[in-house]
């Protein structure tokens, strides 16, 4: 951090000074050269007067003239005889008018048919304002400089924390934050390294999580299969030494049908987190879904077909249906006797509610329930089977259309699940 603080600061002062240069000689020299053309037009008529009066007067009036010039002007005159003068006379053999300091407006006029030189100048500005004037201009790089430098240290203090920060989170601190107060803000660079924090520790807890929930659930069918090995090496009995083979084979099952939830659950995560979404018809994903579930179970399902008018709405018909399955088979495994599916509309969005005349679901847990490999502690049991995926798997799908999926208490008394998306493709 420090080395990029002073190769910016270094690089400042290169362009500063090539600037500089580049006035200097380029533009110093063109500059200076229309600087004298100027000063000479400035004073051609003060020199075409003092020449009508040097021809309309005799030598003896005209220098009672100049001399009797105010000597508190700040533009001074005096005479000179050619042969009198410090510099070349060959200045004069071009142009009668010879611009000696175009600063300090410095000039001399040689009459015409004469040995004469009138040098006006140089102007005796208020010295005070003089001097003001050149301390500004000799403090204007150093000012420029200082507070350029003021600026980047500031900038650099900031940089500095945040990389501070970010060393911090790469040494496995994903606690740590950066301030976000006006003095210590980069733009919107501290709020978007924050976002970054929450968005890693929460993606690397929830990989903790699943790798503790997954090797969970593994244990227990693996503890199985290896009791019913060891009674099986034992076991002489042909129908118990089949009992346990059963036993093994379901347990095997089990661990498949923990795979492949594990790999759908996989897949929802590293897919893009939104689809591209077509009208399709929502009657037929539901009928679809329903079909597949009724001879699972004897719970009736009651869905009221959607009219024309609301059927075709956006979504991707694949990942909804699954996200409406596994509502639907969490819905079968807690009810007594009904579920109801419903549809609503309004401007906004399109809802799938699903009821359930179960127990339903504390308010404390319908925030939980859609972590991966979440249980709850009641009614809602491991008895009921299932891995704690279908409902995360169900929160995926909702994200990825731009929704959400909410928990209420259902009309007939147990839980309805609300599955909604914007009805205009995100």
């Amino acid at each position: 951090m420090t080395r990029l603080f002073i190769s910016f600061y270094v690089v400042l002062f290169c362009l500063i000074s090539a600037y500089s240069f580049v006035e200097d000689v380029s533009v110093g020299t063109w500059l200076s050269d229309m600087m004298v053309i100027d000063k000479a037009n400035d004073y051609i008529g003060v020199f075409y007067l003092m020449e009508h009066l040097h021809k309309s007067l005799d030598e003896q009036a005209f220098d009672k003239a100049i001399t009797n010039f105010p000597s508190q002007s700040n533009t001074p005159l005096k005479m000179f005889n050619i042969n009198n003068i410090d510099f070349d006379p060959k200045l004069f053999e071009s142009d009668s008018i010879y611009v000696a300091d175009e600063y300090n407006d410095l000039l001399y006029y040689r009459f015409k048919e004469s040995d004469l030189i009138v040098r006006i100048g140089p102007i005796n500005t208020y010295e005070p304002l003089t001097e003001y004037r050149s301390w500004y201009e000799s403090g204007y790089y150093p000012f420029l400089a200082l507070g350029i430098f003021l600026w980047i240290l500031l900038f650099h203090t900031k940089l500095k924390r945040l990389d501070k920060a970010a060393i911090e989170l790469g040494k496995g601190n994903l606690s740590v934050r950066v301030s976000q107060k006006g003095r210590h803000r980069v733009g919107s660079l501290n709020h978007s390294f924050n976002l970054m924090a929450i968005q890693i520790e929460k993606l690397v807890q929830g990989h903790k999580n699943l790798t503790n929930a997954v090797a969970h659930e593994l244990r227990t069918p693996m503890a199985r299969i290896r009791f019913q090995l060891d009674m099986l090496y034992e076991e002489n009995d042909k129908n118990q030494r089949e009992e346990y083979m059963y036993g093994i084979s379901d347990d095997l099952n089990e661990l498949s049908n923990l795979v492949d939830e594990l790999l759908t659950f996989a897949k929802f995560d590293r897919e893009p987190m939104t689809l591209k979404l077509q009208p399709n018809s929502l009657n037929d994903s539901i009928n679809n879904v329903i079909r597949t579930r009724h001879f699972d179970s004897d719970i009736r399902i009651n869905y009221q077909q959607q009219t024309n008018k609301f059927d075709f709405v956006p979504f991707e018909p694949k990942n909804l249906e699954r996200a409406i399955g596994n509502l639907l088979t969490n819905a079968q495994k807690y009810t007594l006797d009904t579920v109801n599916i419903i549809i609503k509309h309004d401007k906004k969005l399109t809802s799938i509610c699903i009821d359930d005349d179960g127990p339903g679901i504390p308010h404390e847990n319908r925030v939980d329930i859609f972590q991966p490999f979440k249980r709850l502690d009641d009614s809602r049991t491991r008895e009921t089977g299932g891995y704690g995926l279908g409902l995360a798997i169900v929160k995926q799908v909702a994200v990825r259309h731009g929704g959400n999926v909410s928990i209420e208490t259902s009309p007939i008394g147990g839980a309805r699940f609300i599955l909604s998306w914007p009805r205009s493709p995100h």
